[in-house]
């Protein structure tokens, strides 16, 4: 009989066991699902403006997933970009003799934000619309 005894208990407390086990698994918090980036690739007509100075470039850019690289054209250098993106947020460094980084949000067919230039830190602000999608 004490055998009998013992082996219930040992059943019943692997059954607990066990049910604290699938029930802890299935209580594990889901991941937050990642942001999609937006799409970015194409042609976009660029404006700045700013104690950076005034002026127009055209952006190429290419799209990898979250990653952007390209090229741009301004009035003052030629050369080439690269970026990421975080959901709408992206940010860009054009590479030349004077690197501009901007900072920005994308909605759809525009996107603008905040420019800051050179090693003088000069800053300003840009907006930018697509002209041609890639």
């Amino acid at each position: 009989m004490q055998k009998r005894n013992r082996s219930v208990k040992i059943l019943s407390a692997l059954a607990v066991l066990a049910f604290l086990a699938a029930f802890a698994t299935s209580a594990s918090p889901t991941p937050a699902p990642e942001k999609t980036p937006a799409n970015v690739a194409g042609t976009w007509a660029v404006h700045l403006s700013g104690d950076i100075g005034s002026g127009e470039q055209t952006f190429e850019i290419a799209q990898q997933d979250d990653g952007i690289s390209g090229t741009f054209k301004g009035p003052f250098q030629t050369g080439k970009l690269e970026g990421t993106l975080d959901g709408n947020a992206i940010k860009i460094l054009l590479s030349g003799p004077y690197p501009l980084r901007y900072k920005g949000t994308v909605s759809g067919d525009v996107m603008g934000g905040t420019v800051i230039g050179g090693q003088d830190v000069k800053s300003g602000t840009w907006s930018a619309k697509r002209t041609k999608r890639a």
